[in-house]
């Protein structure tokens, strides 16, 4: 619906644009106007800006016609051209862009009638901001209509759309044609409003993704602005404006109008170059904030800040520059530089840069990047020969000084050395001739041979492998696997000794290495022949102990290598020979035999060796080792021996010979003894103490008043013997036996008895006399008593020693416990004999303990209870069986049954009495322990117990 207001207008026709730039310089400060964004004035149909690119016509009605002339500088038109429908309408507008209002509005309009609209209506319109209908300011059907409108002396504002247009007004009947009905407007200016800030700017690139940076960076920029579109952009960094770039210069006139209400594009896509070197930037982390500012006076803008990380300061130089493998000379084109690199204050190292320079002006340059690289691998010369490897680094900024840069050597020689010769040794070599060092030379390359880097040297094998190589390791096959033996050119020798060479044929090998470790293709090699051992002399005849006949040496001599034949092809070396020596006197023989013969008493040194072809020889002449030794040991007499003419009365078992040889010495010997008339002896064990054969008689084997014989035999170590039967007077040597005295154990008893019964708890006392032959006491001896025990008790058997007294008696007191049988024992000494007595024995009453109540009550139960004494019986788990006894008349009679005690003795029986009693009954009870196999005391009754049995 559309509502006509009444329009007030001012005298004049037209404010000078210089009057409208002052009104909207002054608009901000007018009571009641919010300023929501920026403004900028846009003329349109006017002066200077003929074009009208915001105006659009509205409306299809074919009966009105909208034209314009505003190039040719007149107007926007629109008039009727035939009849129109009820309602028909068409009208020129000019509509606030998106995201923007027009704050205010002047322009020229001419409103035309016809004397007979018909309905026709020409009309100027507003539409206010934030409402969806147009409002009618002014309405003309006949005559007409001219001026200016002006919002601001209206107080009118803000607008969406403005406009003019012709209309039909009836709402049921066409319109007739009013040919002279038109609406026109010209000279519009407006002041509009941007009521939207610009989008936040988006901003792209290593920058402002986080990357480091440095000097001069280009970002990528995208803004966007609805309503006046993006004016222009800014940029500063801690504060401080580094960058200003206006993107959109719309062509003000010299009032500050511009010729579109939408005067800059509302997107805008581009890059901006960045000078990090600018004031305002410092190294490490700055906030740099990025603005976009939307075309109008107050323009709003939006800004976005992105972490800047800065570092405009080269890396200083690679510290520790080394190359894999050191400086020295490298056999492979290839080399790997590594180094640390220096501490960073802000971009880390992101590239490091090889210059290599070398010879007639050679250079080359690599770079490599990687994070923190800190070597590089690779890097290679054009030819043999010496160069220089110059690194310096970049940072994650691109910061780079080549300045800055340290420097290693690049020596690179592939070139292969020729072969090295050792010298040929002239024969065996013995351990003489090796004893000072046998000094092995090779030959060393020439002047024109050597590598440019030099001989470093040779690696030198001693082994018994002809084929060899010394260099054979694991890695490169053109160098030497092993380290260097030999270092230098001039080390062309080496004196070998015994614990370079093994004996027989060695073979020396040499491989000439150069300085950046190429080896020679080919191995020098010679044999080299060598004999360190003496000749192995053995010796036959001479056994290791002493003989009793003549002996024949024989010396042989043997030798593995060189050998014990003499030859022409060393006509210089001495031939073999062999030697005997015996008693200092030598016998000696080209040969590798030799032999002598010793038939006298006594002890003779030997001595013999021999001498190989290579020359070794153990005569102890100046270092040669000692000659091989010997003795001859020859006895051909027999020892003395003699019984000793009396024995030891404090010993009489023991039995001496004395014995002896002056040569070769007693080794052993042996008494024994047979019953005399009998045919076979008895050996005796027999120990040979300096010069007496000694052996123990037992006399507890001799039956006494048998008569023995007795004989000793001895052996020198020379395999002479002797027997004997004589003392040293000549008498024979027999004995009638035994040695020792004969002993008894009388009267033994216990408590004084054989057979003794004791009562429980007993502690009996067992005794006897020990007496000889002849019924003399002996005193001060040792007799054990061993009482065996009774099946039954927890013990088998107990010893207890005592001694006799000055009549030969003893007595010891037992250990309370079961039934046991003792034995007295006396084991004897070295005078007497021992014996054992016949056993005596002791049975032991067992114990009981009993207890029964003084009355009970008929039909009431009984508790019989008691315990077993039987000290050191083992009740088992059955326990021992008892009986609880009742007298009636003159009988005992068991009541209930056998019962047991635990296994601590203990028994219980509980008996009801259910007989019927008229009258009270005194009866008599007792607990018995019976006679039991494997029950080791004697049975036992306890005392009576009363108990009577009342109604």
């Amino acid at each position: 619906m559309t509502r006509t207001l009444p329009l007030h207008l001012p005298a004049r026709a037209w404010l000078p644009i210089a009057c409208l730039a002052a009104v909207v310089a002054g608009w901000s400060l007018q009571p009641g106007m919010a300023q929501a964004g920026g403004f900028y004035r846009v003329a349109e149909c006017a002066p200077g800006h003929p074009d009208t690119p915001d105006a659009s016509v509205q409306g299809t009605s074919p009966a009105y016609s909208a034209g314009s002339s505003c190039t040719s500088g007149n107007w926007l038109q629109v008039q009727s051209g035939a009849a129109a429908a009820p309602g028909a309408s068409k009208q020129w507008s000019y509509t606030a862009p998106p995201g923007t209002r027009i704050e205010q509005f002047e322009a020229a309009y001419n409103l035309v009638g016809d004397p007979s609209p018909d309905g026709n209506r020409s009309y100027l319109f507003v539409r206010r901001d934030g409402q969806t209908q147009q409002e009618n300011l002014s309405v003309v059907g006949l005559g007409s209509t001219t001026g200016t409108y002006d919002s601001s002396l209206q107080d009118q504002g803000p607008f969406a759309a403005v406009g003019v247009g012709v209309l039909c007004s009836k709402s049921s009947d066409a319109c007739g044609y009013a040919p002279g009905q038109f609406a026109r407007l010209s000279r519009m200016s407006f002041v509009v409003e941007d009521r939207t800030p610009p989008g936040t700017p988006i901003v792209a690139g290593s920058a402002a993704d986080g990357e480091w940076v440095g000097g001069v960076t280009e970002v990528a920029v995208g803004e966007t602005d609805t309503g006046s579109g993006v004016h222009h952009t800014t940029v500063d960094a801690g504060g401080v404006e580094v960058d200003s770039d206006t993107v959109c210069d719309p062509g003000l006139d010299g009032a500050g109008y511009v010729g579109s209400m939408t005067p800059c594009d509302p997107i805008e896509l581009r890059y901006l170059s960045v000078d990090t070197t600018a004031p305002g930037f410092g190294e490490g982390a700055n906030p740099v904030r990025f603005c976009t500012h939307e075309f109008g006076l107050g323009g709003a803008s939006t800004c976005t800040t992105k972490a800047f990380r800065v570092d405009n300061v080269a890396p200083e130089e690679p510290q520790d520059l080394d190359v894999a493998g050191g400086q020295g000379w490298h056999r492979d084109n290839d080399f790997d530089l590594s180094w640390t690199n220096p501490p960073q204050a802000d971009a880390p190292i992101a590239a490091a840069t090889v210059r290599v320079t070398g010879p007639g002006g050679y250079e080359s340059t690599v770079t490599e990047s990687g994070d923190g690289i800190s070597a590089i691998d690779d890097v290679t010369v054009p030819a043999v020969g010496t160069y220089q490897a110059h690194v310096f680094l970049r940072d994650a900024a691109g910061n780079e000084s080549p300045l800055a840069s340290a420097a290693v050597d690049l020596k690179f020689d592939d070139t292969v050395p020729v072969k090295s010769q050792p010298e040929i040794s002239n024969g065996w070599i013995s351990r003489p001739e090796l004893a000072g060092g046998y000094l092995q030379t090779w030959k060393k390359p020439a002047a024109l041979e050597i590598p440019p880097s030099g001989i470093a040297g040779y690696r030198v094998a001693v082994n018994t492998d002809p084929d060899h190589d010394p260099c054979s390791g694991p890695g490169d096959s053109r160098a030497c696997g092993e380290e260097l033996t030999d270092v230098g050119l001039d080390s062309n020798s080496r004196m070998l000794d015994a614990d370079d060479l093994v004996e027989g044929r060695n073979w020396v090998h040499v491989v000439p290495v150069s300085g950046s470790g190429m080896r020679a293709a080919e191995v020098g090699r010679v044999p080299l022949d060598v004999d360190l051992t003496d000749p192995t002399t053995t010796l036959t005849g001479a056994p290791a102990g002493w003989v009793d006949h003549p002996l024949d040496l024989d010396a042989r001599a043997e030798d593995a290598l060189s050998g014990m034949v003499d030859t022409d092809e060393f006509p210089d070396d001495a031939p073999p020979r062999t030697v005997l020596e015996v008693d200092g006197v030598a016998v000696s023989e080209d040969d590798a035999d030799v032999g002598a013969r010793i038939d006298t008493e006594g002890i003779h040194e030997i001595r013999y060796w021999a001498r190989d072809l290579a020359g070794n020889e153990n005569d102890r002449a100046g270092a040669n080792p000692a000659p091989g030794t010997a003795q001859a040991r020859i006895d051909l007499t027999a020892p003395s021996l003699a019984f000793a003419e009396g024995r030891d009365p404090a010993d009489p078992d023991r039995l001496e010979a004395t014995v002896g040889d002056p040569l070769s010495g007693v080794a052993g010997g042996r008494i024994s003894f047979r019953q005399a008339g009998s045919s076979g002896w008895t050996e005796l064990a027999t120990d040979l103490r300096g010069d007496r054969l000694i052996a123990r008689m037992d006399s507890a084997r001799m039956k006494p008043g048998v008569t023995y014989e007795f004989r000793a035999e001895a052996t020198d170590r020379a395999g002479n013997t002797i027997v004997t039967d004589r003392r040293g007077d000549g008498a024979r040597m027999i004995q009638t036996g035994p040695f020792k005295a004969v002993t008894a154990l009388r009267d033994v008893a216990i408590d004084g008895r054989r057979s003794a019964r004791l009562a429980y708890g007993a502690r009996p006392v067992a005794s006897g006399r020990l007496l000889d032959a002849s019924g003399v006491p002996v005193a001060g001896a040792r007799v054990e008593l061993t009482a065996n025990y009774a099946p039954g008790s927890r013990r088998d058997s107990r010893t207890t020693v005592t001694t006799t007294d000055a009549g030969g008696r003893f007595s010891s007191r037992l250990l309370k416990g079961p039934s046991r049988t003792v034995v007295a024992r006396y084991r004897g000494d070295a005078r007497r004999l021992g014996s054992t007595s016949a056993p005596v024995s002791a049975r032991v009453r067992g114990g009981i303990r009993f207890r029964a109540p003084g009355r009970v009550r008929a039909g009431g139960r009984a508790a019989f209870i008691g315990r077993v004494k039987a000290r050191g019986a083992d009740f088992a788990k059955r326990g021992k069986s008892v009986e609880v006894q009742v007298r009636i008349g003159r009988r005992w009679k068991t009541v209930g049954r056998s019962i047991h005690t635990d296994a601590r003795g203990r028994f219980r029986l509980r008996y009801r009495f259910v007989a019927s009693y008229t009258r009270p009954v005194r009866y008599r009870f007792r607990a018995v322990v019976l006679r039991e196999r494997g029950w080791p005391y004697l049975p036992v009754k306890s005392r009576q117990r009363r108990l009577t049995v009342v109604p």
